[in-house]
This record gives structure tokens, sequence and C-alpha cells, in this order.
């Protein structure tokens, strides 16, 4: 069994790192407010801007860039999206482990790795993965970001650079629960609602639809984003309060451990001192 002084020593670091994850726990539950709220307001004007888009693509006659799909696509972007740091769980780790799997799965294709977050450039780097971009953003993303992120994209799927671009990164359902997320950007989806018309368009469908598009891929990535950033403040906040947890558990058996030895050790010398007693007296 470990000495006094050494249970006394463990007991005092995991109370300092008991401190640290509660401290860290607080300022990602004061961060997270600020990053759902961002969220939930970014959702509804997404999804109006993609029912604006499919309205407009039934009405427009000319074929569109964005949407043409290419019959062998065997050039593919993905665009992985972690966080900068850990500390937040299996956040990074599922994130890595779905990319892997993309990559395992299409290993006949050509495919080109681009990054937001330094937890997925650093893990493929390593791994000898050529990453052909990588990006920083803040820590609560600006538009002006996505919008950076989204003319590169659209510049080389038009170029014919790439056949397809994919975006991984991880929902936000709630503070408890995130969901890592595939989905293709590029080319998108022709599907339009020809029964209902909610708006008129002026001066004519392919105008609209050539200004709308780049907003709107615009709008999706900087979705993409935001979603990112409150998954990630979810998990952290997750994780470090049952790190907080654990070690309040792990110092209550410390000091459980603690009164033991230390009433094993005033035992131990009443007995010598007992012992000695009789046998001075012998």
């Amino acid at each position: 069994m470990a000495s006094v002084k050494d249970i006394k020593l463990r007991v005092r670091a995991v109370k300092n790192t008991q401190q640290i994850t509660k401290a860290m726990k607080m300022v990602a539950a004061a961060r997270i407010k600020r990053a759902e709220a961002k969220v939930k307001s970014s959702r509804p004007y997404t999804e109006k801007m993609r029912k604006m888009v499919e309205e407009v693509v039934g009405l427009s006659e000319e074929p569109n860039p964005f949407f043409i799909a290419k019959t062998a696509a065997k050039k593919t972007a993905l665009l992985l999206v972690t966080a900068d740091k850990g500390l937040c769980g299996a956040y990074n780790a599922n994130l890595i482990r779905v990319t892997q799997q993309f990559l395992n799965q299409n290993q006949n294709r050509e495919i080109h790795l681009l990054t937001v977050g330094n937890k997925g450039r650093s893990f493929f780097s390593k791994r000898n993965i050529n990453i052909s971009n990588s990006f920083q953003i803040s820590f609560y993303p600006e538009f002006h970001e996505a919008q950076n992120i989204a003319e590169l994209l659209m510049k080389n799927f038009v170029d014919g650079i790439w056949d397809e671009i994919h975006i991984i990164y991880s929902q936000f359902i709630s503070a408890m629960h995130q969901k890592p997320q595939q989905i293709q950007l590029l080319p998108l989806s022709a599907e339009s609602s020809r029964n209902k018309r909610e708006f008129l368009f002026e001066p004519d469908p392919e105008s609209v639809l050539k200004s709308l598009l780049p907003k709107f891929i615009s709008v999706l990535i900087y979705n993409v984003l935001l979603e990112a950033r409150a998954s990630e403040l979810g998990a952290r906040l997750v994780a470090m309060g049952n790190a907080t947890d654990n070690a309040k558990k792990l110092i209550d058996a410390l000091t459980l451990q603690f009164y033991r030895a230390r009433q094993e050790s005033i035992t131990r010398e009443i007995l010598e001192v007992a012992s000695g007693s009789e046998a001075l007296k012998g």
C-alpha cells in the first residue's frame, strides 16, 4: 500500500486537475450559449434559401454548372471540419473515423483533402496524406470566412479540377448530443418544387440563379462551420463535466485510502511501543 505522504500528494494533484476541468466546463457552458444561438438563427435562413433555389431551378431552362454531375467522377474534394484543440471527448476522433471510412471506400478516386481545424490537419499530415488546403477560422466563425472557403471550392469545381465536393462535419443536435455528418456540397441536387410558387423572380430565373447560387453555397458552408463550433463546445462541456465528476470520485476513494493508511500507521506505532515496553519489562 502507498504511504500516507504519497496518497496526500496524489489527492492534491487530482484536486488541481479537478479545478482545471471545472473551469473549462464553466467556460464551455458560457460559450455554448452564443454558439447555439448563432446555429439556431442560421438554420431558418439556410432552409429558406434552399427552397428559393429549388423553386428557381424549376423555372430555369438553361443548365447551371453547379448542378451538372459528372458521369464518372474521379477527382473528389473532401472538406473536413474538426476542432483546433482537444479535451472534447470523442468529437475529433468520430470525425476522423468517418473521414477514414470515406477514404477507404473511395480508393479508386483521386481525393483532395481540405481541412478546417488543427486536429484533422495534424492527424492526416502525420500519416503522409496530402492536404490540398487548410483553413483557419475565428472561434465564432464569420460569414466572410465561409465565403473565402466557398469561393475556392466553387472555382475549382467549375474549372473541372474537382468533379465532386463533400463535407464531413458534426451536426449540433443538443449540448449532450452531436452527430457526425457527411454531405455532398457540389454538384447540387436538381430537385425543384413546381407545384407551389412562393417567389416571383426578376429579370429572369437564369440571372437570379446565377446570382443566388454562390450566396447559397456560402450560406451552406457558414451553417456547417456554426454547427461544428457548437458541437465542439457541447462535446467539451460534457467531457469536462465527466472529468470533474470522475475526479471527485477519485478524490473520495483516495481520501478513504488515506484514512486507512494513517490508521494502520498509528496502530503499527502503538504496537511497536507496546512491544518495546513488554520487552523492557521482561
